[in-house]
């Protein structure tokens, strides 16, 4: 009879001790998941984050050339004209 309840009581402690493992594995793998679903948020903010940053920039960047590029464009086609008429009146 003892050695009955000693072997009921060994597979009481066993069943415990398989449950407590696998109770812990699996919240293991829970807060993993987790931690890895945030990583990939946090990540995908910062690439949101740096591509308005780059946009900013680029625009930045066109205002900045756009006025400069404009004027140079117009300086070149006055001169154009200017250089063509010249000569067209020369030879007439």
């Amino acid at each position: 009879m003892k050695r009955k309840k000693r072997s009921n009581r060994s597979y009481v402690i066993g069943l415990l001790i398989l449950l407590l493992a696998v109770a812990t594995i699996t919240i293991l793998i829970y807060r993993s998941a987790r931690n890895r679903n945030l990583i990939a948020r946090q990540v995908a903010e910062l690439q949101q984050h740096r591509i308005s940053e780059l946009e900013k920039e680029k625009q930045l960047n066109r205002d900045e050339i756009g006025p400069t590029g404009g004027e140079a464009e117009r300086t070149r086609m006055a001169r154009d004209l200017h250089d063509g008429l010249g000569g067209m009146l020369s030879s007439v």
